[in-house]
């Protein structure tokens, strides 16, 4: 930060930024630029053109699989990358970068870019982003969501940040929308909602000025952007965006496609979340029957609509079906994925719920433990899915008379959705009134109410006084109330 503050005054430049080619009897001593142009004068015109791209990226280690390919890649493409290599060694010779040996990559000092950014023209500035993003692109780090591609993700991370956040919006470099929408949902999966937010936002805007409102690019930017809106708790304002995405899906693919598929199964999910159980129904059994026309039996995909569909018929006291679904999705994905997948962690939690509420503890808490090992080494310690899981694992606890050893962990996973979500979300009301339960099972009474209160207030302000979660939490303060009589 001070870099940037002072970084006018550190290297002395004129001209509006722009780098003076004056001697240096006519401009003051500028020793820095003038060693800077003293290299950079020596470099090829293709060197110069690659330590531009990269001078928009990060300054921290660039991998060296960035500048890989595969055998099977197009000759453009291999042609393209062993030129960049080529000119990152010539560039290393004059200490413009450094290569590093572990991880193995290499790396350009912030003062080398910050000077090479600035003596840019908008079109070579223009150029080197949209280059970047494609280097990117073409190194296939896969799927954002799947904990699988992280190792090719979390290196490339900053690198993606700091290019969107050079990129105009204006004159956009081609695919950035791409990029934004794969960045988005990468700090999204990892809990980071504020962060992914406006990157969501903004890949709409995109596509929207660039592609047309009717384009399939708009419909997944639409379903994103109404999950994390969803799971922020802003269900009025995710619905209307919903329900365009299911539109536009129908029209651009029909009524059979998986896309479509897609869309019914994210707009059953918010009917679902808004207590509109007998609507999300029919929607989860056609997005299932279109998956499995189209994929077969036993694809991860099928497996994700027979969790959300088992889930409601356990809500709807259906439990025999709901069960056979869940365990046919456990076994679809410990099949596709392996048996420490954080996708298999979600059936193995949902399965949890349904031996909780059919009185099977036993078989409950080594599913919940393997659940919960999972998630932390998958997604970190304090991802929001490890807090639901030490919920979870809390209220079988409870449950078997062990509130001792469950308190720390309900106190634990209050202070990591309170830090993921805010104080004021749902998710946060249940951890309260979970651990207000306890300390009214363990008779402190004093100590729950307040607990039980704030909960209350949080449900009714967000989903309102007649929600069942409202009228739930307003049951337990007066029972707890005429405890304490």
């Amino acid at each position: 930060r001070v870099y940037q503050d002072q970084a006018r005054d550190l290297l002395g430049w004129f001209n509006q930024l722009q780098i003076p080619y004056a001697a240096p009897q006519d401009v003051g001593p500028l020793p820095v630029l003038f060693t800077w142009k003293a290299s950079f004068d020596k470099l090829s015109e293709d060197t110069r053109r690659w330590l531009r791209v990269f001078a928009y990226f990060a300054p921290e280690t660039i991998p060296d699989f960035l500048l890989s390919t595969t055998p099977d890649a197009e000759d453009e493409v291999k042609t393209r990358h062993r030129a960049a290599r080529q000119a990152l060694a010539q560039a290393a010779k004059y200490s413009l970068l450094t290569f590093e040996k572990e991880p193995p990559g290499f790396k350009l000092h912030r003062l080398v870019q910050h000077i090479i950014r600035l003596s840019a023209t908008k079109e070579e500035r223009a150029t080197a982003l949209a280059e970047g993003i494609q280097f990117i692109e073409e190194s296939n780090p896969g799927e954002p969501q799947d904990v699988r591609t992280w190792p090719r993700w979390n290196p490339l991370q900053a690198h993606a940040q700091s290019l969107c956040g050079y990129a105009p919006d204006v004159l956009v470099p081609e695919r950035l929308g791409w990029l934004l929408n794969q960045l988005a949902l990468l700090v999204e999966t990892k809990g980071l909602y504020l962060q992914a937010e406006p990157l969501m936002r903004r890949a709409l805007a995109i596509w929207e000025t660039s592609v047309g409102m009717g384009h399939p690019n708009v419909g997944s930017a639409l379903s994103n952007l109404a999950h994390l809106l969803q799971d922020t708790n802003r269900l009025a304002e995710a619905e209307p965006l919903v329900r365009r995405a299911v539109d536009l899906c129908e029209s651009c693919f029909g009524k059979e496609h998986p896309y479509f598929a897609i869309s019914l199964n994210n707009f059953a999910q918010l009917l679902k979340a808004t207590n509109r159980l007998d609507e999300a129904e029919p929607l989860y059994r056609r997005a299932l029957a279109i998956d499995e026309a189209n994929f077969g039996k036993e694809h991860p995909q099928v497996a994700i609509h027979l969790n959300n569909l088992a889930v409601l018929l356990q809500a709807t006291n259906r439990l025999t079906e709901a069960e056979l679904l869940m365990r046919r999705a456990l076994a679809i994905d410990e099949a596709s994925f392996g048996k420490d997948h954080p996708n298999v962690a979600v059936d193995l939690n949902n399965l949890v719920a349904l031996f909780h509420a059919t009185g099977r503890l036993d078989e409950a808490e080594p599913h919940m433990r393997r659940a919960l090992a999972i998630v932390e080494s998958s997604l970190g310690s304090d991802h929001p899915k490890v807090a639901s899981s030490l919920n979870n694992l809390a209220a079988l606890l409870q449950d078997t008379n062990r509130a001792a050893e469950a308190e720390p962990l309900m106190n634990r996973a209050l202070a990591m959705d309170e830090t993921s979500f805010g104080k004021d979300h749902p998710k946060v009301a249940i951890r309260l009134n979970n651990l207000a339960t306890l300390l009214k099972a363990t008779n402190r009474l004093a100590e729950a109410e307040p607990l039980m209160r704030r909960p209350l207030a949080i449900l009714v302000a967000s989903l309102g006084a007649e929600h069942p979660h409202s009228q739930r939490a307003q049951a337990n303060l007066d029972i707890l109330l005429a405890d304490m009589e």
